[in-house]
């Protein structure tokens, strides 16, 4: 959960509706910057309705219900 919580507090700082999986294991935060970790990140905010991946290939997540106020 505390991955989950920092990858989703990077996602709401950057400016673009989408962030590729290779810029969160590059620039995100260091709790998801193995992939196995930030696998499990993602899927705990999909889980819980913050995001939805956008393309397999290359892979990309899109932050959801940050317009409604979620944070």
């Amino acid at each position: 959960l505390l991955r989950a919580d920092a990858l989703l507090k990077w996602l709401q700082l950057q400016s673009g509706p989408e962030t590729s999986f290779r810029e969160i294991l590059r620039l995100g935060p260091n709790a998801t910057r193995i992939k196995k970790d930030a696998d499990q990140a993602i899927e705990v905010l999909h889980a819980h309705g913050w995001t939805e991946e956008t393309s397999k290939r290359p892979r990309a997540i899109r932050l959801l219900g940050a317009e409604a106020g979620h944070a």
